[in-house]
């Protein structure tokens, strides 16, 4: 069935360059309602407040890190089914394992390709 691409997609990252790429390729990749957040309290206020379908986090956001985001939103009932993808530094083993205990959905390493985040999210709804 696929992601809508209308779905909409919270985009966190504590460095607005970032984010807007991590924007732009999902926009190329067609899809249509994407928020951005900068810090992890002001995303889990969004997730709290709107109907979430994806969560595309940096690693390290303000605030709080994507760890504790991933963390929080897997701990609420309410939440803890929206699919979390996280973005991380390249060669990072150790938050790799720490995301995967967690209950992070999926994982990209960067620098994010349009390919690349494409692959991930139709694997993440390819069931």
């Amino acid at each position: 069935m696929g992601l809508s691409r209308d779905a909409a997609i919270l985009i966190v990252d504590n460095l607005s360059s970032s984010a807007g790429m991590v924007r732009k390729i999902l926009s190329d990749l067609g899809y249509t309602n994407l928020i951005e957040t900068v810090g992890g309290q002001e995303a889990f206020n969004k997730i709290k407040s709107k109907k979430i379908d994806l969560i595309v986090s940096d690693w390290k956001i303000s605030d709080m890190s994507g760890m504790e985001l991933l963390e929080e939103v897997k701990q609420d009932e309410e939440l803890k089914e929206i699919p979390f993808l996280m973005v991380l530094p390249k060669t990072q083993d150790e938050e790799i394992i720490m995301a995967v205990q967690a209950g992070v959905n999926s994982y990209i390493l960067k620098p994010v390709t349009a390919q690349r985040l494409e692959e991930k999210i139709k694997r993440m709804y390819a069931s």
